[in-house]
């Protein structure tokens, strides 16, 4: 029996890291977060950086919020918005593999050792 709950609260921890992922897997909340950065913004400043339709905005901030990413706090009528300690950290290290991985197929279609001509 413990060998099934531990199985259960496995497959449960996975599907709440997946749920984290699914959070990030759109560019424009990648975009969002990168502008929020280390500061806290009202999605009125998030329309303005990103010239975003309203709805727009608060639908993918929601998704954030849901996915654990980012936190908000009420400043009188105004919601603030910040990204939580370490996920920039994750997407920057995201980002990193984006780029090794972009690095790694443009060696695959261009070698960088190219033979260079030979006289015949």
């Amino acid at each position: 029996m413990e060998g099934r709950a531990g199985k259960a609260a496995e497959c449960q921890a996975c599907a709440l890291t997946a749920e984290v992922f699914k959070a990030l897997a759109h560019p424009l909340r990648v975009s969002i977060l990168t502008f929020l950065g280390g500061d806290e913004h009202c999605v009125c400043e998030v329309v303005s950086a990103l010239s975003l339709q309203q709805p727009t905005a608060s639908k993918h901030l929601a998704i954030l919020h849901a996915g654990g990413l980012i936190e908000r706090r009420r400043d009188g009528a105004r919601v603030l918005y910040r990204v939580r300690p370490g996920v920039l950290e994750l997407l920057n290290r995201a980002h990193e593999l984006a780029v090794e991985r972009r690095q790694a197929e443009a060696a695959l279609w261009f070698p960088l050792d190219v033979p260079t001509k030979t006289k015949i």
